[in-house]
């Protein structure tokens, strides 16, 4: 059987079925501790400027890279189909789809029942923002604007790097997936590094620029195909193709990150809502520009429509990225 097919059909089906459990060798746990011991290394060296952020990016970056090549050719010394089962363990966690879909599922059931305090815990899980102060239309933005940035960070990146990965190691090195899996961790690093101290806060705006910039970059790509899997999603969902096209080519730049606004805008035009707002963080408020046409007042049916529509793009991506990774 082809082995990039195997691996990312093998990934993409395990995080869909079984999602991410949490245990102690989780390899993004290993990935975020290694960042929090290199973080506390770097900075009580009293230099917190952009050269030691781009140096704990590259400590960090160069370690999993590293210990993921000698895994794999270690485990091809001691039995090669090892190697096989690496890939697809190391892929699938890098993947976080499941997850992602059973938290607003969640937070949504806490909506439906009133229930404002469950629901900010919930919603508490995925999102950086403070929730403390949010009613139950500020949950729902909040629900849709994850699910729709999320959709990019959590699978059609990851999914996108370990193909882009593999046709660089079809075409230019070995008939091997061990360059898609390398892309994936490398992806699923910086992705992490961002999340942990790629925050505009006094501790982090130099400090963190190196992580945040490299994220961009590399979600740069995905956050642009999101609109084409989001729109066919939208569709095949029977939803308004022509506000959502309108509003994404209209607002996909207002939003302060180059990626984000692109899936949010293309989500909000297909729902006939408005994303955006004020919303406060640790560090705190940000105005962001509103995306959309319709109401802000986001609601428990908006954020079923909202999981249909990504639960159908999601599909979409799945099979095209197989398509083209039977074809390479």
């Amino acid at each position: 059987m082809n082995p990039y097919v195997f691996v990312a059909a093998a990934a993409i089906v395990l995080d869909y079925i079984i999602g991410d459990p949490q245990y102690l060798l989780h390899p993004v746990r290993l990935i975020g501790r290694l960042i929090g011991a290199c973080e506390k290394v770097l900075y009580r060296s009293g230099k917190q400027g952009w050269v030691t952020g781009i140096l704990l990016v590259g400590c960090v970056t160069g370690t999993t890279t590293g210990c993921v090549c000698i895994l794999y050719h270690v485990s091809g010394l001691l039995y090669p189909p090892l190697q096989s089962f690496l890939s697809i363990y190391i892929v699938y966690s890098c993947i976080a789809y499941r997850d992602l879909i059973s938290h607003c599922h969640d937070v949504q059931a806490a909506l439906a029942k009133n229930d404002i305090d469950l629901s900010r815990r919930k919603l508490a899980l995925i999102v950086g923002r403070d929730v403390s102060s949010l009613d139950a239309y500020g949950i729902g933005r909040a629900v849709v604007e994850t699910l729709a940035e999320n959709f990019v960070d959590g699978f059609l990146a990851p999914v996108f790097w370990y193909t882009a990965g593999c046709f660089i190691g079809r075409y230019l090195t070995a008939e091997s997936v061990l360059p898609g899996v390398l892309c994936v961790v490398l992806y699923r690093t910086v992705n992490t590094l961002d999340s942990m101290v790629g925050y505009k806060s006094d501790r982090y705006r130099h400090f963190g620029w190196g992580g945040a910039r490299l994220d961009d970059i590399a979600n740069f790509i995905p956050a642009r195909l999101s609109v084409v899997f989001l729109a066919a999603g939208a569709f095949l969902c029977r939803m308004n193709l022509s506000e959502c096209m309108s509003v994404t080519f209209r607002d996909r730049l207002k939003h302060a990150s180059p990626n984000a606004g692109h899936p949010e805008s293309c989500v909000a035009g297909a729902l006939h809502i408005r994303l955006g707002g004020p919303v406060t963080y640790a560090y705190g408020v940000v105005q962001k520009p509103w995306m959309g046409n319709g109401p802000s007042s986001v609601g428990t049916e908006h954020i079923r429509k909202a999981l249909s529509l990504v639960n159908c793009s999601f599909f979409i991506c799945s099979i095209i990225v197989v398509m083209i990774l039977v074809f390479m």
